[in-house]
């Protein structure tokens, strides 16, 4: 079976873009023949979507969105599974379906809900009965929430799972991943978006481990999709798994400020430069993340910044290319100052 793995970068709330997306990631795909496409949970909605899922408009957008999905793609025998959210009487699901030849053939409720930060998805979701559901006649092949629960020996298990990015490694999760297919002699493909939404940086690094407990990786934190040959396995991949913390914490720091900026429609930002250690690196992060023709810096000396500073400033944007304002902050002092003792000299 081939498998391909989608990683993708959604837009909390803009269904169509996100939509849009994941056909083009199919079409993408489709050409090394896949017999399943395997997307992230949210992949439809965006995470996390919040108090949108309160919205009967945003809900009917995401489950029509599915079925846009599956009736783009109903001359192929490729399954595409996704994730969105699915109304059921006045219940609401975190939803993975499975569309094939036009229209949905499957779908997995999430049965174990969790607290991501500040998304709690037992305020919204439903839990349901079951964590898995079979994608082949012989049931060797399980779409699951819980891997753990659901292992298939000599089989293949797909399962979505969001993690975000919390300062750590992925090593330890990717030594618990290997040794589990290991033991039970399986395959594994786990998928993860990538990119951020607000405060939340999603890690991406999607995985699949063959049944030998050899490692194909997908890039940390943007958009990547790959398709792999569960009888091959993946020993011709050669993706670097590992990656020094300090650069994690950079890459993750680019991609928040990134999404940010972009996901808000914001073309440029501005920023102070004082000439210190925390302005410069913020500057850095600023110039990776949108280019330096996107970064302004702006001087506020007043009677009290030292030459140092000034120059030091200055230096950093010559490094960085990037424009300077200077706006001196001497006589709004002044007046300023002038204003409160009047009001206060009694």
């Amino acid at each position: 079976m081939k498998i391909g793995i989608a990683q993708i970068n959604p837009i909390v709330g803009n269904v169509e873009n996100n939509t849009s997306k994941v056909i083009k990631t199919v079409e993408k795909l489709l050409k090394d023949k896949p017999d399943v496409i395997l997307f992230p949970e949210y992949s439809i909605p965006g995470f996390p979507p919040h108090g949108l899922l309160l919205y009967s408009s945003y809900i009917e957008a995401c489950q029509r969105a599915v079925e846009t999905v599956a009736k783009r793609f109903a001359s192929i025998k490729t399954a595409v599974v996704v994730g969105s959210v699915e109304k059921s009487g006045s219940d609401l699901y975190n939803t993975m379906f499975v569309v094939k030849s036009g229209r949905v053939i499957g779908r997995l409720r999430k049965k174990n809900l969790r607290h991501l930060f500040s998304f709690r998805e037992t305020d919204y979701f439903k839990p349901a009965s079951s964590d898995f559901v079979s994608l082949s006649p012989n049931a060797d092949v399980l779409l699951t929430n819980d891997y753990q629960q659901n292992a298939v020996r000599g089989g293949i298990v797909l399962f979505s799972e969001i993690w975000p990015f919390t300062g750590k490694t992925a090593t330890e999760r990717t030594s618990l991943l290997t040794n589990f297919a290991l033991q039970h002699q399986c395959s594994l493909a786990c998928v993860n978006l990538a990119g951020a939404q607000d405060g939340i940086v999603l890690h991406g690094k999607s995985l699949f481990i063959d049944h030998r407990g050899n490692l194909c990786a997908l890039k940390s934190f943007s958009e990547d999709e790959v398709v792999v040959d569960a009888k091959k396995g993946c020993e011709h991949f050669k993706r670097s798994t590992s990656e020094e913390k300090i650069e994690q914490l950079f890459r993750a720091l680019v991609t928040g400020t990134r999404d940010y900026v972009i996901k808000n429609g914001f073309e440029k930002v501005i920023l102070g430069l004082s000439g210190g250690i925390d302005s410069s690196l913020v500057a850095v992060i600023a110039v990776e993340a949108l280019g330096n023709s996107n970064v302004v810096g702006v001087l506020m000396p007043s009677a009290y910044t030292s030459k140092e500073s000034i120059e030091d400033a200055h230096k950093l944007a010559s490094n960085l290319k990037i424009k300077t304002l200077t706006l001196p902050i001497v006589k709004p002092y002044e007046i300023l100052n002038e204003i409160l003792v009047s009001a206060f000299n009694d």
